[in-house]
């Protein structure tokens, strides 16, 4: 009895008597096994539950950072700026930029990226001048096609991008260098993206809407008849 007290003492999970049956022995044996294999599954499953409720837990508040910038019009910079920020926090992702169409809409502009000078680095549209924009038309560009059909993409390499829709209105293009090295499945990680190319969406429709105001491009009047 003492030498079985010690054994389970230093770990042992289980003993048998000499003379031993084979067959009890096998028994035993498997049965360890799949408590092990059981344990093991459910440490696995619990640690990936715990990943996917930390990464929405996140999510959820990048995206309620988002929600006063939608109420208190602010400038595109800042929307930019806001969006981008966010993102990098949120999703495994080292590069992300924001692309906008051109007057004639036939060009896609970046407008601001993150990560690609240093990490967590912001890059303005005047730090990244010089750079050609995408042809909407370009068949072999993950941005483009994703702006022409307003749906999410994964690229070959990993890059993902995202339509920032407003009302069926593509605004412009989420983009980002890679879906895959987070805690969660690539396309989890893409429905994220989603949602925040949505609230995007509203950030940037709520900055564009002020710029325009002051501009003069939008008339008060009409927007003040839009509820009659």
């Amino acid at each position: 009895t003492d030498d079985i007290v010690k054994g389970f003492e230093l770990g042992a999970v289980d003993y048998v008597t000499k003379p031993f049956n084979t067959t009890e022995l096998l028994v035993r044996v498997n049965t360890h096994l799949q408590l092990y294999n059981l344990k093991r599954n459910l440490e696995n499953l619990v640690a990936e539950r715990t990943a996917q409720l930390e990464s929405r837990l996140l999510e959820l508040d990048g995206r309620d950072r988002l929600a006063p910038l939608q109420m208190s019009s602010p400038s595109l910079e800042e929307a930019y700026e806001a969006v981008l920020q966010v993102t990098d926090e949120v999703l495994p992702a080292t590069k992300a930029a924001i692309y906008r169409p051109d007057e004639s809409g036939d060009g896609l502009s970046i407008k601001m990226t993150i990560g690609v000078s240093a990490p967590g680095a912001i890059q303005h549209e005047s730090d990244i001048a010089g750079q050609e924009p995408i042809s909407t038309d370009d068949v072999q560009s993950i941005v483009a096609q994703t702006y022409s059909d307003h749906k999410p993409r994964l690229g070959e390499t990993g890059e993902a991008a995202v339509p920032i829709l407003y009302d069926e209105e593509a605004l412009g293009v989420l983009w980002v260098d890679t879906l895959e090295a987070g805690n969660l499945e690539t396309q989890e990680e893409l429905e994220a993206l989603w949602r925040l190319g949505l609230e995007a969406a509203l950030c940037i429709r709520s900055a564009q809407m002020a710029e325009d105001l002051d501009a003069g491009d939008i008339d008060v009047s009409e927007l003040l008849s839009l509820g009659e």
